[in-house]
């Protein structure tokens, strides 16, 4: 087995430990912990994540893709996309329906026509009119609209990402996508 130490803050780590055994069958994963906090809701919530998949429209083809890889889902002219890195998917469902669908997968409302990953989240920054730059693990950005960026941040800062992962707030860029 493999075991790799993370640091948690002021004095803290998590061990994990990799068992690889080809008799083995599915993955099991046991969390032992000194007590259930954030950190350990936000590590299970992450592995949930993992085990459920959307199903979308790709050319022609009907896909199941893992939550876990979903960057955002908009509704563009009354139909509902996601995106992964690579690709865009149609989704029949509307935006309402996987908004409280995901809400418990660390999707989160950005806007009224955007739901985020919070977990693809790289980054955020300021913007005009209280509005908040998010920049994702792909480079791309999006901004929450002035009534939902309150409750993003709140929502940021609970999964125990920082608001800005340079440790600075950045400046709104001139080339944003208005989700």
């Amino acid at each position: 087995y493999r075991e790799t130490r993370y640091p948690m803050g002021e004095r803290l780590f998590m061990k994990v430990r990799i068992n690889q055994d080809k008799t083995m069958s599915e993955i099991e994963v046991i969390v032992n912990c000194p007590t259930v906090d954030a950190r350990v809701r936000n590590l299970l919530d992450a592995l949930r994540q993992c085990a459920v998949s959307l199903t979308g429209m790709a050319e022609d083809m009907t896909v199941c893709v893992p939550l876990h890889t979903i960057l955002y889902i908009e509704s563009i002219n009354r139909k509902t996309f996601f995106y992964d890195e690579n690709r865009v998917f149609r989704c029949k469902d509307s935006l309402t329906a996987l908004e409280s669908l995901l809400e418990q997968y660390r999707f989160l409302r950005i806007s009224k026509s955007c739901i985020v990953n919070i977990a693809q989240v790289a980054s955020t920054y300021r913007c005009d009119n209280h509005r908040l730059g998010l920049l994702l693990r792909n480079g791309e950005r999006l901004v929450a609209g002035r009534v939902y960026a309150a409750k993003v941040r709140e929502r940021i800062q609970v999964f125990g990402l920082s608001l800005s992962g340079t440790g600075q707030m950045l400046e709104c860029p001139r080339k944003e996508r208005d989700a």
